[in-house]
């Protein structure tokens, strides 16, 4: 009924959801034997001793059955557990989430190391609010989308959609349960697609058929959803708010579906049964990257692979809370367009941002009963086109066109202000070269002025009665050269008499020595100078006396300069 690739050992290990009401998990790489099954008829609400053989066909037509299934976040993720207590893959617990033909949703919890863990099955969840008839009791199709805390996606034959956030609730859990946590579901939003586009009410159950839910594996917020009448992109903005984490900008936003590919554009145009027979059908979804655009690949019953380019549907939230549900599209888009409250090309994203979308039919040649709702085929595209498309683009054009406006004012505004700004940069500039001048004068008054200030302040200080310090100070110092110029001048008149003295008597004394060495040699010897030491004791006196006559020429310039 429905397979996939184990996320914890991924081209290895495939899950595969069979009609018994039970899983399977086989290795690919051993024999066909599984290495796990997971009854899914012995839930924690049932007695499991009671033998469920024969009554699969029983629990079918009642909708206990299960139909589809699909892989939530690890316990890992989404309780932050920390990688190191996780030695391998093989050890995280995943679980499995399982849908009802009735609605209801079991849990699983799936370890390829520990596989007795899968031998309890949780559920149903409790889903709120709580409704009467459980979400629709013709459930097909259950998916998880990629994020914390887990959204799960279910939808019904009559293609209602129901997306549901997994968070943890107070359920009592007996002792053996407590470890594993059992989520409560809370309905977040219910979309109802329109799968033809034209309606017949006296066809409307004719229009219930299986969907099928494929992940968008590159944009965890959208996925797709596939059915006999052709193919729908569905994207849940709420997804990216639960991956900010930040609780005080979480808001409320619709969810945007465009009807990618028709094959089945008129209601109850298939009623017969050779016309089922030749009917086209998708059959296969996959999502592709070419030139940095995202494509889906859908395979038709006919043989025929159709790709379509897939645009960008979600554009982040950039109105204000009361700008939020726009009811009447052209009234309220007009009045955000005079004051645009951000950046214009998400501005300009905004009004193109559409809510239904004209797909592309591919269907069989139609047959003379479905001729006749050719006009309601027509007309429900154009009215389309005209509110989706043209009425968008002629809301751009004028938004465009006045953003021109207000643009060209600015301009010219901006214009004046810079000729203002050239202007006044000119006659500043006209005043600082006349300033420079001013400050060239100025600065040579204040050098002659400071020149003269010099000069009187030198004629004050030498006509003051007092003295100052240097001046004291010089005065001790001449008072003291001068008295030791005295002491040296009465040291060389001594000198002076001395050498004339010593002169006059210095050959009689050479005389009477001859003599009186020749008497005898018992006198008694007395030194007398040398010729050579006479003639050093001559030149030092006449040192002594030029440094004397220095000296007193020093002292007299001096007592000129007191005198003057």
């Amino acid at each position: 009924m429905s397979a996939r690739w184990h996320p914890n050992s991924p081209q290895q290990h495939i899950v595969l959801l069979i009609n018994d009401n039970s899983l399977r998990i086989f290795d690919i790489h051993e024999e066909e034997t599984p290495i796990q099954v997971i009854d899914l008829s012995a839930t924690a609400d049932t007695n499991t001793s009671i033998p469920h053989f024969g009554v699969s066909a029983f629990a079918a037509s009642l909708g206990d059955n299960a139909v589809s299934f699909d892989f939530g976040p690890t316990i890992s993720k989404c309780y932050d557990v920390e990688p190191s207590t996780v030695t391998s893959a093989d050890e995280c617990l995943t679980p499995i989430y399982v849908l009802r033909g009735n609605g209801d949703v079991l849990l699983v919890y799936s370890s390829l190391k520990y596989p007795y863990v899968s031998n309890n099955v949780f559920g149903p969840l409790t889903m709120r609010p709580p409704a009467e008839d459980n979400y629709g009791a013709d459930a097909c199709s259950i998916v998880c989308l990629d994020c914390v805390p887990p959204v799960l996606v279910i939808a019904t034959c009559f293609g209602v959609i129901h997306h549901c956030i997994a968070l943890d609730g107070d359920n009592e859990l007996d002792s053996k349960h407590t470890l594993l946590p059992q989520p409560t579901l809370y309905v977040y939003e219910t979309i109802e697609l329109s799968l033809s586009l034209t309606t017949s009410p006296d066809s409307v159950q004719d229009m219930s058929c299986t969907l099928t839910l494929h992940k968008d594996n590159m944009i965890p917020m959208r996925y797709f959803c596939s059915h006999s009448c052709g193919l729908h992109a569905i994207s849940f903005p709420f997804v990216s708010q639960l991956k900010s984490k930040d609780e005080k900008q979480f808001r409320e936003e619709e969810s945007i579906v465009e009807h990618l590919i028709c094959t089945k554009p008129i209601a109850g145009g298939n009623e017969s049964v050779d016309d089922r027979d030749v009917s086209i059908v998708p059959l296969g979804v996959g999502i592709g990257v070419q030139n940095g655009y995202t494509f889906v690949l859908v395979m038709l019953s006919s043989g025929e692979l159709i790709g379509r380019r897939l645009t960008p549907t979600y554009i982040a939230h950039i109105f204000d809370e009361e700008n939020n549900g726009l009811e009447d599209l052209e009234s309220n888009i007009l009045s955000d367009i005079s004051v645009p409250k951000v950046d214009f090309n998400e501005y300009i994203k905004q009004l193109l941002k559409r809510n239904a979308s004209v797909p592309l039919l591919k269907s069989k040649e139609p047959t003379n009963k479905e001729l006749s709702h050719n006009l309601e085929l027509v007309l429900t595209a154009t009215d389309t086109l005209k509110t989706e498309y043209i009425k968008r683009y002629d809301l751009v054009a004028n938004a465009i066109e006045k953003r021109a406006k207000v643009l060209s004012t600015d301009k010219e505004i901006q214009l004046k202000e810079l000729n203002k700004c050239l202007s006044e940069k000119d006659s500043i500039m006209n005043a600082l070269i006349v300033l420079v001048d001013k400050y060239d004068k100025t600065k040579e008054c204040q050098e002659l002025l400071t020149e003269r200030i010099n000069k009187v302040l030198e004629c004050l200080q030498f006509k003051r009665p007092e003295l100052s310090g240097p001046e004291i100070q010089l005065r001790d110092e001449l008072n003291l050269i001068r008295e030791r110029v005295s002491a040296h001048r009465i040291q060389l008149q001594q000198i002076q008499v001395k050498c004339t003295y010593q002169t006059q008597h210095n050959l009689p004394i050479v005389d009477s020595t001859q003599h009186t060495s020749q008497k005898g040699s018992h006198l008694t010897h007395k030194p007398i100078p040398t010729p050579n030491q006479i003639k050093g004791i001559k030149d030092m006196l006449t040192n002594q006396g030029q440094l004397v006559a220095e000296l007193v020429q020093s002292l007299n310039k001096l007592n000129k300069n007191e005198i003057e």
